[in-house]
Order: structure tokens, then C-alpha cells, then sequence
């Protein structure tokens, strides 16, 4: 007989930790935050959660809010209304073996915490202690971090502050974006999950507290995190464009109209292009398919590949084209 399950989860990353939940124990319920408007015409969109778990046939659940929940000796009750039908439910289908928590985007209350037997299981995007929080992805390749990675890890009330039953790791290419991370991230949780689920549950892997050093807050990417500030030097703004890719992109402003950069590149060591007497943010040379703009600490950003308001993101050389580019327009 399978293990039960919950499964709490929104964004594509969870889908693959799903389905291997999915395969390994029966699924009771499915947990995800509400439709959202997306695309320019704002229609309600289901996340890639929802509908993965109503192709599995797995019920779902998307509760506008978890709090006011409460145990009541064998059944969770809830004093707010967006949560009841939460706590009912969870009440119907009694007690289960383990709940799995993937980017979920809502911390879980503590009586939801201690419904599951074995407890809730998180999959966290980065190699804890380092970069607790909403946005682990985004600062590990912002702060210029050499590997990442994806943790087992008990759910605690502590902000991602439980131990940890198995972690793996991967390199952080130079080239790595948002995406291209996440996505591996994403994976790598969802073969660990695979390779420890049954023995978690089973108890026979424990569980490590997680060391006292090294802890790190991954606070959320905001639109302002994506906006580039030229005093940061070429290297800094390259990875905050890397980081912001693909959505929402980073963004800057010239001539009061706004781009966003999709790639860009700077040159390290003696080889580096550097500039003096050039303000941050300005065009200091236009080459066939670059722009190559002032920095911070002297150095220089070369642009390949942006995007103007109602345009598709295209390389430089196309957008040379249609549109002429100066040496001293400010970037800002």
C-alpha cells in the first residue's frame, strides 16, 4: 500500500516533485495559490501546478489565504472563511503519511505543519544554510556564487531554518540565467526526492540540524532588484541582467523610454576594457552589434541584446537597423 500524501506547490518548478510524489505515494490533495490574470488581455490563468495535478486526476485546492487555522483534538477548524474549505477538507481526508511543500509562495501555519505524520518535506532551491528565503535562484547567481544546489529539509515555523535529510549540487555556469538554473534546480529536486521519499517516510533517513554558520536571506526579486544601476561595475550589472532573465527582465531607461537588457557581457582581469572620465551609464562606443557602455569602477558593459517598449527582445545588430544610437547618450 502506498504512502499518503499532500502536496503544496504553485509555479512550474514543483510540477516535476509532483509527479514523482504522484508515483511514489497516493495523493490525497493538491494545494495551490489561486488563478491569476496573466498575458496583456489579463485572463485568469491556472498555475502549471493545477493543471499538471488535474492531468494526474489529483483534487485541488486553492485557498485564498491559510490563516485561522487551527486543531481541534482529530480535525483542523479555521476562523477566516478564505481557509475553510481548506480546513474541511483536510479534516475528510484525515491524517496522511507526509506532506511535500515545493515554492508553494505561502508560509504553512503550524497546525498544518503537524497534520502529516511524518511531517512536511520541502524542497528548497539553494544548498541551506546559504540563501534562506523567497528567492534563493536569483541571489545565488546575483552575488556571484560559484555552485547552487536543492535541500530535503523539515519545515519548521523558522523561516527555512529546518534540518535537512539530503541535499545535491550543481555548478553555476557563467552563462546561467533565472531560467536556465531554475530549471536544473528544479530536476535535481525532483530525482532526490525520488532517491530519498520512501525512506523518509519510512524513517529510516534522518534528518541534520543545519549548521549555525554561513546563513544567508534570499529576500524576494523585485522590479526595483531588476532595475540597473550603471554606478555597480560591468561585472555586477552582468549578473543582475542574468538574474532578472527571462522575466521580468532587467531594465534601464535612455532618452526617457524603457529597455530592458537581455544579455551583455564585460571583460575581467588585464584584459578588461576600461574607461575614465565617462559617466555611469553612458554609450562611450557603438560597434557593429554592440553597444558597449561606462560603468561603475571604471569599467565597461557591452550590450548584445535588448529590448524597446512593444518590440521583440532582438540582437543589437538587428535593432542597428531601424534605430541610430549615439556616443554620450545616457543610460539611466
Amino acid at each position: 500500500m502506498l504512502p499518503s500524501a499532500i502536496f503544496f506547490g504553485t509555479p512550474e518548478f514543483a510540477v516535476p516533485a509532483l509527479k514523482v510524489t504522484a508515483a511514489l505515494c497516493s495523493v490525497k490533495l493538491v494545494i495551490s495559490q489561486p488563478d491569476k490574470p496573466s498575458g496583456r488581455g489579463q485572463q485568469l490563468t491556472s498555475p502549471p501546478v493545477k493543471i499538471a495535478a488535474e492531468e494526474l486526476g489529483i483534487p485541488v485546492l486553492q485557498p485564498e489565504s491559510l490563516r485561522g487555522l487551527r486543531a481541534v483534538q482529530d480535525r483542523l477548524e479555521s476562523d477566516d472563511p478564505r481557509s475553510s474549505l481548506l480546513a474541511t477538507t483536510l479534516t475528510e481526508i484525515g491524517p496522511v503519511d507526509i506532506a511535500i511543500v515545493v515554492a508553494y509562495g505561502k508560509i504553512i501555519p503550524k497546525p498544518l505543519l503537524a497534520f502529516p505524520r511524518v511531517g512536511c518535506l520541502n524542497i528548497h532551491g539553494s544548498l541551506l544554510p546559504r540563501w534562506r528565503g523567497a528567492a534563493p535562484v536569483h541571489r545565488a547567481i546575483f552575488a556571484g556564487d560559484e555552485e547552487s544546489g536543492v535541500c530535503l529539509m523539515r519545515l519548521e515555523e523558522g523561516l527555512d531554518t529546518g534540518p535537512v535529510f539530503s541535499s545535491v549540487s550543481t555548478r553555476i555556469d557563467e552563462k546561467d540565467t533565472f531560467l536556465t538554473l531554475h530549471d536544473r534546480l528544479s530536476l535535481l529536486g525532483a530525482e532526490l526526492l525520488e532517491k530519498d521519499l520512501t525512506r523518509i517516510i519510512s524513517g529510516e533517513k534522518l534528518a541534520e540540524p543545519q549548521p549555525e554558520v554561513g546563513v544567508t536571506y534570499a529576500e524576494k526579486w523585485t522590479k526595483e532588484d531588476c532595475h540597473i544601476n550603471w554606478s555597480e561595475s560591468a561585472e555586477s550589472i552582468e549578473r543582475r541582467i542574468r538574474a532578472s532573465a527571462p522575466s521580468p527582465g532587467a531594465w534601464t531607461t535612455l532618452n526617457e523610454e524603457l529597455v530592458k537588457i537581455h544579455q551583455a557581457a564585460f571583460e575581467s582581469g588585464v584584459t578588461g576594457r576600461r574607461v575614465t572620465g565617462r559617466r555611469a551609464g553612458e554609450i562611450v562606443e557603438i560597434a557593429p552589434g554592440a553597444l558597449r557602455v561606462a560603468a561603475g569602477q571604471g569599467t565597461v558593459l557591452t550590450l548584445t541584446e535588448i529590448q524597446f517598449p512593444g518590440k521583440k527582445r532582438l540582437p543589437v545588430s538587428e535593432i542597428q537597423k531601424s534605430r541610430t544610437f549615439e556616443v554620450g547618450a545616457l543610460f539611466a
